[in-house]
């Protein structure tokens, strides 16, 4: 049984959180251990993520970035632009198992289907033909890297979206899982007519048990991980030596 390491969860800026993944895809794509890592963070300040090769965003944005008090960041992986803001990230790194993108999309988000089914959410792949390339934001098409909800009042809309990046063989694959979305702060960004729900509403979650929620989240995702890929997960919080290495001070404040 293959062996992975958990990093533990972090809530730090997006400049940090793309480096640490950038780093993490960096080690494995050299080193054989551990056979992947997989960790969960959250953005503070709130921002809005890039696909490495979107050029251009709509030109309000800009005010609302600045408005708002969020952060412009450039991700390592492709597809378009992702409001962080109320939600939780993933990111899992290890060596892909097929030649195929595709089917390793299909792979790795089968144990989001899974952690997810476990609080009672029920979601499957967006319209695997669906190309977003003409939309600046991720959340506005639902493709076959996506997971949109399958069941109940909200189905239809997609909870989860989903991007790559390769390094010899070794596979980056990060996405956003939409925990507590504002719907004032994602209608400005994308319309009032845009439909956005998360976990805290479909499940009548109150605000003050937010981080209850995130925890059972992380619990229920690691879970259905060692399910899905068959391996060992230990939780291992990166050394000041790693840290160093990485140019990174990921401290707790």
């Amino acid at each position: 049984m293959q062996a992975w390491r958990l990093i533990p969860y972090r809530l730090d800026a997006g400049k940090n959180q793309m480096h640490l993944d950038r780093c993490l895809l960096s080690h494995l794509s050299k080193n054989s251990e551990p056979a992947g890592f997989l960790r969960f963070y959250s953005w503070q300040p709130s921002a809005l993520s890039l696909g490495l090769n979107q050029a251009k965003i709509p030109n309000h944005w800009h005010e609302l970035i600045k408005t708002n008090g969020l952060d412009l960041v450039r991700r390592p992986t492709g597809g378009r632009a992702v409001l962080h803001q109320g939600d939780l990230c993933y990111a899992l790194i290890t060596r892909a198992p097929f030649e195929q993108r595709s089917l390793n999309y299909e792979y790795f988000c089968r144990f989001l289907i899974k952690g997810l089914g476990s609080l009672g959410i029920s979601v499957d792949f967006g319209e695997r033909q669906q190309s977003y390339m003409h939309q600046p934001n991720c959340f506005a098409i639902a493709t076959g890297a996506d997971l949109v909800i399958s069941s109940g009042e909200k189905i239809g809309l997609k909870l989860v979206g989903s991007a790559q990046v390769y390094d010899r063989g070794i596979v980056l694959q990060h996405g956003s899982i939409l925990v507590q979305p504002e719907r004032q702060i994602w209608q400005d960004f994308f319309g009032e007519d845009y439909l956005v729900t998360g976990l805290a509403e479909i499940l009548k979650y109150p605000s003050h048990q937010l981080t209850e929620l995130i925890q059972t989240l992380i619990l229920y995702l690691s879970q259905a991980a060692c399910l899905q890929f068959e391996m060992e997960l230990t939780e291992i919080a990166l050394s000041m030596a790693e840290l160093g290495q990485m140019g990174l001070d990921l401290r707790e404040n």
